[in-house]
């Protein structure tokens, strides 16, 4: 499959490194990410206290969005500072390991442990009680969503 899913917990280590789970660099993989210098997209989410990660390819996909709304109009303005401004071109080592960066740990609150999220295109980066909080919002939410049909 080529969409994040599932959730993995981890911590960071002395050095502030986490282990991207292994699922998810196999997706990043699936989804573009070169296997020789092996980098993604993290950066603080938008709308949550969290991080985002992504593929570069998911990533320039998602500026072609913001580059088609009209030049210098507020919404292209808005949403260039909301995805584009935290967003930093991070690589990972040779045992699946980043380092996240600063702005996405203050953001997140993360001190230690450290809950990835498979959230379809991309995934999040939570600190681990404050996603119980945001799950169980999102679960009440989501009783009253009523999927659409697609073509199978």
């Amino acid at each position: 499959m080529s969409f994040f899913f599932g959730q993995q917990s981890s911590r960071l280590d002395a050095k502030g490194r986490v282990s991207i789970p292994a699922s998810f660099r196999q997706t990043l993989r699936d989804r573009g990410m070169s296997q020789d210098a092996p980098k993604l997209i993290l950066r603080c989410h938008h709308q949550y206290d969290c991080g985002q990660g992504q593929s570069a390819a998911d990533f320039d996909i998602e500026f072609a969005q913001i580059q088609a709304l009209p030049k210098f109009s507020a919404e292209r303005n808005a949403m260039s500072k909301a995805l584009l401004s935290t967003a930093q071109l991070v690589p990972i080592d040779r045992e699946g390991r980043v380092v996240l960066p600063d702005a996405l740990l203050q953001k997140a609150k993360i001190t230690d442990a450290v809950l990835f999220v498979g959230m379809g295109e991309a995934f999040e980066i939570w600190e681990p009680e404050a996603y119980a909080r945001a799950e169980a919002a999102a679960v009440e939410l989501s009783a009253h969503v009523q999927l659409p049909a697609v073509p199978q």
